[in-house]
């Protein structure tokens, strides 16, 4: 079994490796990567995919169940710090190597993995930047030097909560966002669940619509997380979307130098799960 994963490792390492390419820079500094990882690592990740989603979702919180998001269209399994291979590359010094070498910037060693789901027929998100302020407990790292985040402390205001971490809280802000996707074998266009790319009108406060990324089976979209980073889900028609999305973080000085701006706190009603990031429905 070991010299399987680490077999599964050596081959994971290389693909990535093999793909740094040169980021596009409109409308915001953004990488899509096709073939991302061998053929067999991505099975195996749908096949665990498809493990979790044959336990059913849920409406309630559940940890090991994909469970209904607070606000949004969708529901959501967080990776466990001892997630296992292949799903651990996520979680491992390669994968941030290669995100630093990508985008060229200086992650702390804090990060937020899960698997999202949207049953077909989910509606569209809103616009947003994903440039905020977050949380994380200062537990210790894995094997990776990397620091999961597992419900220690509230994600979106530092708090405590039952069963967390009495570790130090750590603020971090958001530097780049992950989306990794599962399924979509027979994706057409038409069919809806993109990852819309925005950019502010010159004419107004209005975003304007500039592209979509496609929800392709074994595609990574990595994208630098800025003040003017507009994004959203267009929504699914026909098709489910399932995707490995996470965060990679970076400090709030590193932020402000870099952006010239102070990231975004959640308002107390977003992290209470009272407000909708979907468009409602016409």
């Amino acid at each position: 079994m070991c010299a399987q994963l680490c077999l599964v490792d050596a081959l994971v390492t290389q693909m990535t490796i093999n793909s740094i390419q040169k980021p596009a820079s409109f409308p915001f500094r953004h990488v899509v990567i096709d073939n991302y990882l061998n053929s067999n690592t991505h099975d195996a990740i749908r096949q665990d995919f498809n493990k979790l989603l044959a336990h059913g979702i849920t409406q309630l919180p559940d940890q090991n169940r994909l469970a209904k998001m607070p606000g949004y269209d969708c529901y959501n399994w967080v990776f466990p710090r001892d997630v296992t291979a292949p799903m651990d590359h996520f979680y491992s010094a390669e994968f941030m190597a290669f995100c630093r070498e990508t985008l060229n910037i200086p992650f702390t060693a804090e990060v937020n993995a899960q698997i999202n789901h949207h049953p077909a027929g989910c509606r569209s998100g809103i616009w947003h930047t994903d440039f905020i302020h977050c949380y994380h407990t200062q537990d210790p790292t894995n094997h990776s030097g990397i620091r999961p985040w597992y419900f220690g402390c509230n994600y979106q205001s530092g708090m405590p909560v039952a069963g967390g971490s009495d570790a130090r809280i750590l603020k971090r802000v958001r530097a780049l966002t992950f989306l990794y996707y599962i399924d979509g074998d027979d994706w057409t266009q038409g069919d809806g669940g993109e990852t819309a790319f925005g950019y502010e009108s010159p004419f107004g406060d209005e975003v304007a619509p500039f592209s979509a990324i496609a929800p392709l089976p074994n595609r990574l979209l990595m994208f630098e997380c800025s003040p003017h980073s507009f994004h959203r889900m267009l929504g699914n028609n026909r098709l489910p979307r399932s995707l490995i999305i996470g965060w990679l973080h970076c400090t709030p000085e590193y932020a402000v130098q870099k952006h010239g701006m102070v990231p975004d706190d959640w308002n107390s009603e977003a992290a209470l799960g009272l407000v909708t990031y979907n468009e409602p429905e016409q």
